[in-house]
């Protein structure tokens, strides 16, 4: 990868809660300089990893407290490297990025999600549909890496 080139390199987590149906929501957070909702994603700094880039943007996206109210897989649940891009004669971006699980604990967790109005439960149902039930988007970003790991389809299962 050229040292100039656009790139993405970090984690993405997969904050899961269970509705009462069973089925899996996944937390996303509304960006609004993008102007859609997106999973938390963390750049990876120089000598982190990517779990503990992701440790460091949950907390400090969600104000959750580390191994209080979440918990991050100890492995990433999927790593894709490839180089994207978006019009024949654009530069791709380079994206090395992992998955990581989150799993929410205790009870603390709730009443700090509610307070946060910046905050959606989607489902897998809304991915393919590219929008939260509000109705506002899901980042085509996030929507592309998705696709490419295949990854929520098998929580559904």
């Amino acid at each position: 990868m050229p040292a100039e080139a656009k790139q993405f390199i970090g984690a993405i987590g997969l904050i899961r809660r269970d509705r009462e149906d069973g089925r899996n929501e996944w937390l996303a957070l509304w960006n609004t300089g993008r102007g859609c909702y997106q999973f938390v994603e963390a750049h990876k700094l120089e000598g982190e990893s990517y779990r503990q880039s992701l440790l460091r943007e949950v907390a400090w996206t969600t104000g959750l407290r580390t191994g209080k109210d979440f918990l991050v897989s100890g492995g990433p649940r999927a790593h894709l490297q490839f180089a994207e891009a978006k019009h024949c004669d654009a530069d791709p971006v380079w994206f090395i990025v992992e998955f990581y699980l989150v799993e929410l604990m205790g009870k603390r967790h709730r009443e700090t999600l509610a307070g946060n109005s910046g905050l959606a439960w989607i489902t897998v149902d809304d991915v393919k549909a590219g929008r939260a039930l509000d109705g506002r988007p899901l980042c085509r970003r996030l929507l592309s890496l998705l696709k490419q790991a295949d990854i929520l389809v098998s929580y559904e299962s």
